[in-house]
């Protein structure tokens, strides 16, 4: 730093104010500040690491916290969904153009029962940690650092932020939709009970078949094809086989499709089917699948700049914050049968204001 200010000719507190990632108490002319930048690139200037987190009092690195299990045997499946990747890309989009590092935990139980988590934690190693796709523990109290999840529901004497997709509105408009169409036995695949997406999507198909004064028809299925496929099969056993199917989650809606498909079962025009998530090669099965999307980019981005926001100080307190859904209207709902120049994608908010396509209000 002493090089870099007599290259400037500035003094070395300027110098420091200027790399300094926070915001200088004292202003500094633009000239300054790009003939400081210049020098430091010139004589390559890295910043000594340790140092810089004792000066702020940050080590600049967060944990991501992601559970590996995804349901019985498929531990190893947990990775191989586009909406981990998705997620991912949103935390790393913040941290990156912020200077943050970011360390993933991989978790198949408990992640307090693993003393390396642990350790990361109670050690100040990070600033802060972003907890996805998990239920809240009560043992998040104890942290020393702020805590953001993600796909969790709040739980109000937790001090933890959450940032959730709206996975109520997009399934209660999807489930709207296929009434319309005039379904009237449609039946769920239900995700694992745990997660928030399938615990809200469950919620949204209970509620709009207690509305219609319909029976609820239920299947489990984890969050992969196979389960689609198994639940499909259970399904076209009952007596009275459903018309239309809303999957809590596309890859058990594409098992669903191929199972069909093995069955001679025409999609759309013997069951419908709408999936859950948004993933991209939804848009690339035969039937394209009509799905309600969870924005997890944007979901994930909204969580990391509110943590960061909070390590820095910037702001305080507990905030729950909602993404959109975006409802897909592919070719397997059946809607496009009628109205094959309808728009690809709806965008709904948390107030599922009134929009219209095809011709046709949407509920």
């Amino acid at each position: 730093m002493r090089d870099i200010a007599q290259a400037a000719g500035v003094s070395k507190a300027t110098v420091s104010r200027v790399l300094s990632r926070g915001s200088s108490p004292v202003p500094i002319s633009p000239a300054t500040q790009d003939r400081v930048r210049q020098a430091a690139a010139v004589l390559d200037y890295q910043p000594h690491a340790a140092a810089r987190a004792l000066g702020l009092q940050r080590t600049e690195q967060v944990a991501v916290v992601i559970p590996a299990a995804a349901g019985a045997n498929h531990a190893y499946h947990r990775f191989s969904h586009l909406k981990i990747s998705e997620v991912l890309s949103g935390i790393d989009r913040v941290t990156t153009a912020r200077g943050y590092n970011v360390i993933l935990q991989i978790t198949t139980g408990d992640p307090f029962a693993d003393p390396r988590h642990a350790r990361v934690w109670k050690n100040r190693s990070v600033d802060g940690v972003i907890w996805f796709a998990q239920p809240l523990d009560q043992k998040l109290e104890s942290l020393p650092c702020p805590v953001v999840a993600i796909n969790a529901a709040p739980v109000d004497s937790l001090p933890v932020s959450t940032v959730n997709a709206d996975n109520y509105a997009g399934s209660r408009f999807a489930l709207l939709h296929l009434q319309r169409l005039g379904h009237v036995q449609v039946a769920h695949i239900a995700g694992p009970p745990s997660t928030w997406n399938a615990a809200e999507r469950l919620r949204a198909y209970l509620d709009v078949a207690r509305e219609a004064g319909l029976e609820p028809v239920i299947e489990q299925a984890d969050s992969f094809e196979a389960s689609g496929a198994a639940a499909i099969k259970r399904l076209l056993r009952r007596q009275t086989p459903p018309t239309a199917v809303f999957a809590s989650g596309d890859l058990v809606a594409i098992g669903a499709l191929g199972e069909l498909r093995a069955q001679g079962v025409r999609v759309p025009e013997d069951v419908a089917v709408i999936g859950s998530d948004g993933v991209e090669f939804g848009r690339y099965t035969t039937p394209v699948l009509s799905t309600v999307g969870m924005l997890m980019f944007e979901t994930a981005r909204r969580a990391a700049e509110l943590l960061l926001d909070t390590v820095e100080g910037a702001l305080s307190g507990v905030h729950h914050v909602t993404t959109p859904s975006e409802f897909s209207i592919g070719q397997s709902c059946g809607y496009r049968l009628d109205h094959p120049e309808a728009p690809l994608d709806l965008r709904l908010d948390g107030n599922q204001r009134p929009l219209e396509y095809g011709g046709v209000q949407a509920p």
